[in-house]
């Protein structure tokens, strides 16, 4: 399962609902694809993607998509709406859940309808849509009564429109490219005031509010017969939040699904089957087994087993401390020789139970019997060989129980010390706060009486142009020697300047110094041989290594670009320093940040380690970097504290991934070793899918689906906030969805296309690249890819000496010496924070020339191919 925050808003999210007309072939029937839970999907997902379609649901999506045989979609929100759509996104049907189907009309063959919201009884909305009847069409389209919907032309663009000639309107701001069967639409709320409640629709995708006459409230009265346009279809929605669990398919095609205390079974057309009422909540995602029997988890501490016709097979009472009941919110799990895997919130015990008596086979007791605070949350997961895993909240570690006797084969502690102790992405572009993206969230306050923080353009989206501050209270960990501190850097004009430095146990100032990047060190320093180029964006790492007992500059190393430039032998300047390194872990430790016009700095991170020269280069290439090859013992309470609440996926090689309530993923071997561990930017919470050809896809907490080679290099990755900027998917009131919003729950279908759903509304599918434009699912920071498909290579030359000689991607050709082979300036905004530059202007100066191409040179000497 999948955690936001708290175990009370763990409880109260949403699932989803699947159905298709034959469950046996459904190509995701289940949470984690299977009754094993395995997380592993038949088909191969996307490397690179475009974006097929979105669609907001009409409410909340805290978890994914189920995908029928012929790739129908299955969506449902956290107030009971259970959505069906085709593979294009459009909508089928849908049910509201505790209240019966959702009233509607049937598809209208003529020009005339009449219907009766009453008929209804209450409802929260009215839903109404139809087609465009022909190219260039304007006028009426739904006459809804009181309201109507239309296309009218306002300042000579053709927008949609829904108005009262008595009382108000809204229109629409996107230009209506008025073809025949361009689908439209209209969302009214019972409870809508004022006319931008009222949200509008153009092929799916919510329109942004544009309100007139605001002070008239939108007008219910009168709703019933109108005129509506052949393919219409008007409904009322009624829906209330409660808990609701991930749905299962059963192999005849039925749909089980949990809301509130009620487990639903529902025809795949919809129509209603039966229910079974429980005492408690019902957020236990059903199993289904070959023989038809339902088993699922109540928090009223049942486990119940009911017959395809809803009855009472049995029910087993899970035992807990004290009072308080078992509370199964766990999905179960059905083993290899059908023994069903589920445990109790309140204690560390697994049971294997019979399926047809409900029987004890064998418990595992995982924690002490008095310990409460071990529970579990996350469905059992069956590997290939039948070895279970589990894990329980509030504990980090990752069990394997052998299936055969429940006995404990090993257990290893995920738990992770964060290399990563501080992280300004510089990306405000406002204010004087940067925001510290580590795990320890230290602000950094920018001004004070003689600066303020100026932003511009960075390599990585913002970048900081001026400030001097310090963040205090700046402590390394105990015992802590090898660190590293690296950073994007920009010399406009030339100049020297300091660029930061800490104190507490050491006194450390990095700066350019005569062009050149130097590190001083209690009174030594070294100095890089390569000087900067002006006026690009450079990468820079100072590492100091693990000395032994003591350390000093000949173990401190300079990278530029991703490539070793100084060290003790090799350098521009060299002087020892005159006492030992040594870290302090005082709380009274500092690090200074300073940038002023002649140096802008980008990406800054203190790392707790030396990286290695692999390390720094993935660093420069990949936002999430870098992949470390153990986990760091754990030590300091802000790891310990780290909980198990999802499901691990477990790959046809048998390698087991899994993540914590942090920014890691990790990979354990069949043994119980760790392969590697991943930093994931600043996210965590990670429901993972494994495709069929091996790919990792883990969605978080960072509103960030990450696609993942097995080694543990970032592939490529979706960020739903870019996304909704790009299609422009708004909220009811009409304000623009772009918050940073969990994903969970990544599906793999048998197109190739991936699903993954968000906890604002939104469902996204996203195809493989060649389906459609370049966007999406992209490359991340590999500078020198040009065509952003993950590797530096011959195209990418090709492309810049087409910006070169040709001048395609910018209006602004001319050198002014009638020359335009020679550069091409890039166009620069008034706006610092709004450069735009070319495609071929790998080094983001403002021109595309020879330095791009040895950018270009740089990026693939230094192993771009590996991501080939």
């Amino acid at each position: 399962m999948y955690r936001a925050s708290r175990l009370a808003t763990f409880i109260a999210w949403a699932g989803l609902l699947s159905s298709v007309a034959s469950g046996a072939d459904a190509q995701w029937p289940t949470l984690g694809g299977d009754t094993r839970r395995q997380g592993v999907s038949n088909y191969t997902g996307p490397k690179l993607g475009s974006l097929a379609w979105a669609r907001g649901a009409l409410g909340a999506v805290y978890r994914g998509v189920t995908v029928g045989s012929e790739g129908q979609v299955y969506s449902v929100t956290a107030n009971g709406v259970l959505t069906a759509m085709d593979a294009d996104g459009e909508v089928l049907w849908d049910y509201v859940l505790g209240k019966g189907r959702i009233f509607q009309t049937d598809r209208i063959d003529g020009w005339y309808s009449s219907w009766d919201p009453n008929a209804t009884g209450s409802w929260d909305a009215l839903m109404a849509w139809t087609r465009i009847p022909h190219a260039g069409y304007v006028g009426s389209l739904l006459d809804l009564g009181s309201v109507s919907l239309e296309i009218i032309e306002r300042n000579a663009v053709p927008v949609l429109a829904c108005r009262s000639w008595s009382s108000g309107s809204v229109y629409g701001t996107t230009p209506v490219n008025a073809q025949a069967g361009t689908e439209v639409g209209v969302v009214i709320p019972q409870e809508a005031k004022h006319w931008c409640d009222v949200q509008l629709y153009i092929d799916g995708l919510p329109e942004e509010c544009m309100e007139t006459r605001a002070d008239y409230t939108v007008p219910k009265d009168g709703m019933g017969s109108g005129i509506i346009f052949p393919n219409g279809q008007v409904k009322f929605f009624r829906g209330a939040e409660d808990v609701v669990s991930h749905p299962t398919l059963g192999l005849d095609g039925t749909v089980y699904v949990g809301f509130g205390n009620v487990l639903y079974a529902l025809r795949s057309d919809s129509v209603f089957r039966w229910k079974y009422e429980t005492g408690g909540f019902v957020n236990s995602c059903p199993a289904v087994d070959e023989a038809g029997r339902v088993f699922f988890g109540s928090a009223d501490g049942f486990v119940y087993a009911l017959r395809p016709d809803g009855s009472q097979l049995w029910r087993f009472d899970v035992p807990a401390p004290g009072v308080i009941t078992g509370g199964v919110l766990q999905s179960p799990t059905i083993g290899k020789d059908g023994s069903v895997y589920v445990g109790g919130l309140y204690q560390g015990t697994l049971y294997a139970l019979d399926p047809a008596e409900g029987g004890v086979r064998w418990q595992s007791q995982l924690t002490a019997a008095e310990d409460s605070a071990g529970g579990f949350v996350a469905a059992p997961v069956v590997g290939p060989d039948g070895t279970v895993y589990i894990r329980m909240y509030d504990d980090p570690h990752l069990y394997a129980i052998d299936p055969n006797d429940g006995d404990l084969l090993w257990a290893t502690d995920l738990s992770h010390e964060p290399e990563l102790v501080g992280y300004w992405k510089f990306d405000e572009g406002t204010g004087d706060i940067a925001y510290d993206s580590s795990v320890y969230g230290r602000k950094l306050k920018l001004s004070n009486s003689y600066y303020q923080a100026k932003w511009v353009a960075g390599v990585l989206d913002g970048a900081l142009a001026r400030a001097s501050r310090t963040v205090e209270h700046f402590g390394w960990d105990e015992g802590t020697i090898g660190r590293t501190m690296c950073f994007w850097v920009r010399v406009p004009y030339g100049g020297t300047g300091n660029i930061a430095g800490w104190g507490g146990g050491d006194d450390v100032t990095l700066s350019v110094h005569d062009g050149r990047i130097r590190a001083a060190i209690n009174g030594g320093h070294l100095v890089a041989n390569t000087p900067l180029r002006i006026n690009e964006w450079q990468h820079v790492a100072v590492v100091v290594a693990d000395g032994g007992p003591t350390t000093g500059m000949d173990d401190v190393c300079i990278y530029l670009d991703g490539c070793l430039d100084a060290d003790a032998v090799r350098n521009r300047g060299f002087a020892p320093n005159t006492k030992p390194l040594q870290i302090s872990s005082s709380s009274t430790s500092t690090i200074d940040i300073y940038a002023n016009s002649y140096l802008y700095l980008d990406d800054l991170r203190l790392y707790e380690t030396a990286l290695s020269a692999g390390q720094i280069q993935e660093l420069m290439w990949d936002e999430t970097a870098p992949t470390f090859s153990a986990l760091r013992p754990a030590t300091s309470g802000i790891a310990r504290g780290r909980c198990s609440w999802g499901e691990v996926a477990v790959s046809s090689d048998g390698t087991i991934y899994a993540g914590l309530d942090d920014p890691y993923l990790r990979a354990i071997n069949l043994d119980g070793t760790v392969r590697w561990v991943k930093h994931l930017a600043c996210g965590g919470n990670y429901t993972l899918t494994v495709g069929a050809d091996g790919l990792v896809y883990a969605a978080g907490a960072d509103g960030v689906l990450y696609v993942i080679r097995p080694d543990g290099k970032l592939l490529s990755r979706f960020d739903a906030a870019a996304a909704a900027r790009y299609v422009g998917l708004r909220e009811d009131s009409g304000r623009l969805i772009e918050d940073v919003c969990a994903l969970s729950y990544p599906v793999v279908a048998a197109d190739g296309r991936i699903y993954v759903s968000d906890e604002a509304g939104r469902i996204w599918a996203v195809s493989r690249r060649e389906d459609g434009p370049p966007y999406a699912l992209t490359c991340q920071n590999l500078f020198g890819d040009v065509n952003d498909d993950c590797v530096v290579n011959l195209v990418d030359f090709a492309l810049v000496a087409a910006d070169w000689l040709g001048c395609t991607d910018s209006p602004w050709c001319d050198d002014g010496l009638n020359n335009p082979w020679h550069y091409v300036p890039g166009y620069w905004s008034s706006d610092p924070m709004r450069n735009k530059y070319l495609a071929g202007d790998v080094d983001q100066n403002g021109y595309v020339g020879l330095s791009d191409v040895a950018f270009i040179i740089r990026t693939w000497l230094n192993g771009a191919d590996l991501y080939d």
